[in-house]
């Protein structure tokens, strides 16, 4: 068993937090229920993986557009709420665990006050996570520029977790599987993290790239899940519109790249390359790594998980199949790397 792992795509789930959303979300993203965490079993789950340290992040739904009735509680104060607890658990375990704070994306101004205090020293948050899409806005909307300005003047490490594909005017979060079937038809037959959370993944990415705004914000450390996903099916169809001038049809303040195509190849190619980062969380080995390797770098892969929504034991026999087989694709000597090294780095504070 390989030792010293970073686990960068790893959940944690508050009580509080259960508790809140189990009343009027008992089935998260069409999932049949939540998983039980504790710091105790992550920490169980850790030993028996040869994993130094987790990188906890809340998943979806995350803390934005949350219809919780008569609570008397908004995006702002829960995600202060989750941010505290993982404050704490990397307190009291600072050489196990680190975490990603959650921000309220629906609240501008309360979304840069938390980014400030989640980096104060008393939080001490190892960066971010946003989930693909906010109520519809996906990393390319005009709105979120400010909020990307921000991140970027920080040199932010921040993690897209994915999430149910939304659009604008589809009446809030579709957490609760309300008007759920505009987005994704299949829902009814098929659990939506399987393949969905995988294009809205893709769709996220592919609006940060071509409305210019990752060119905007080349600080940002940018991580993503599941190997890229869907991603490296598509870039090759990205690069030829690219390469072809076909225009995208931007709406008006979209696209701030200057390119009407996008970033343009080389600038995408770059972006791709040095700006992203890709957790091997899922299946990896045999298809999708050799594919992602194609344009991006070993020096930009971490470990991970996706505990425990991907149940612990169920993730020792992948994290088993993984040791067996990583080998080969990236080589001995990247190894330690992949597990270990490269997440060093990510983590540094310049």
């Amino acid at each position: 068993m390989a030792s010293s792992k970073i686990d960068f795509h790893t959940h944690f789930i508050p009580p509080f937090y259960r508790t809140l959303l189990e009343k009027k979300y008992p089935q998260p993203d069409g999932m049949p229920g939540y998983p039980a965490w504790s710091v105790e079993s992550h920490l169980e789950f850790m030993e028996t993986n040869g994993i130094k340290k987790s990188i906890l992040s809340l998943s979806s739904p995350g803390v934005d557009g949350l219809d919780l009735g008569d609570e008397d509680i908004d995006a702002a104060s829960l995600a202060r709420q989750v941010n505290d607890f993982a404050a704490d658990v990397k307190r009291q375990n600072p050489e196990r665990f680190g975490f990603l704070a959650s921000l309220p994306l629906s609240d501008e101004a309360a979304c840069l006050a938390e980014i400030k205090r989640a980096l104060s020293p008393e939080v001490n948050a190892d960066g971010f996570m946003i989930l693909s899409n906010t109520q519809g806005r996906y990393l390319g909307d005009p709105s979120l520029r400010t909020v990307l300005r921000a991140l970027n003047e920080v040199g932010a490490l921040v993690f897209v977790h994915p999430t149910i594909p939304c659009h604008h005017g589809n009446g809030g979060h579709l957490a609760q599987n309300v008007r759920v079937d505009s987005c994704c038809p299949l829902a009814a037959h098929y659990k939506i993290p399987i393949f969905e959370f995988l294009f809205d993944e893709a769709r996220t990415i592919f609006d940060l790239v071509a409305s210019g705004a990752a060119t905007e914000n080349k600080q940002i450390k940018w991580l993503v899940p599941h190997c890229g996903g869907v991603i490296p099916t598509i870039i090759d169809r990205m690069f030829l519109v690219e390469r072809l001038g076909i225009p995208y049809p931007h709406s008006e303040g979209r696209n701030t790249s200057g390119c009407k195509f996008g970033a343009g190849e080389e600038e995408t190619r770059r972006i791709f390359r040095e700006q992203f980062y890709y957790d091997i969380m899922g299946n990896p080995v045999g298809n999708l790594l050799d594919s992602l390797l194609k344009f991006v770098g070993k020096e930009q892969l971490v470990f991970g998980t996706d505990t425990p929504w991907m149940p612990f034991a169920r993730s020792n026999g992948v994290i088993k199949q993984l040791e067996e087989d990583l080998p080969g694709v990236v080589g001995e000597e990247w190894v330690s790397r992949v597990y270990h090294g490269n997440g060093e780095k990510l983590l540094a504070r310049e």
